[in-house]
């Protein structure tokens, strides 16, 4: 069980970072109404969420899992 959850966290990580990086800078930044968050802020929100996740699971040291190392600096 535990190693499927870290294949998803891997998986999400990766798809999150290819979404991301076929939008602009500016779409990324857009405020799309009054008070609303930008893109960008609720998907970095999101980001910081799945490291939370995965830093639980491998605990607070990523060097425990090189893959999920390298798709967290990948921004």
């Amino acid at each position: 069980m535990k190693t499927e959850v870290q294949k998803n966290i891997v998986e999400t990580f990766k798809k999150l970072n290819e979404t991301l990086a076929s939008f602009s800078e500016e779409e990324l930044n857009t405020v799309p109404y009054k008070d609303s968050w930008t893109a960008g802020q609720t998907a970095q929100a999101h980001h910081f969420g799945l490291f939370r996740l995965s830093r639980i699971i491998w605990g607070k040291n990523r060097k425990n899992n090189p893959k999920i190392s390298r798709v967290c600096t990948a921004t």
